[in-house]
């Protein structure tokens, strides 16, 4: 609510891809990025629990669980 505009990348997204020779890739996003993308201030606990959560996702999905 600080900031509106950090509406156009919420909710976070995760992309998953083969390249052409095989290779399977993950990435997204690091929620720190909205910090600067749109002005947010006082958000650094709010920004970190998003950060944990996407790492705990991915790595989740990394595995295989």
């Amino acid at each position: 609510q600080s900031n509106p505009s950090v509406g156009l990348d919420l909710p976070m997204k995760v992309l998953i891809w083969q390249d052409e020779g095989g290779q399977v890739w993950l990435g997204y996003a690091k929620p720190e990025r909205l910090k600067t993308d749109h002005g947010l201030k006082d958000q650094e606990a709010t920004l970190q629990q998003m950060a944990d959560a996407l790492n705990k996702l991915t790595e989740e999905a990394i595995r295989g669980k």
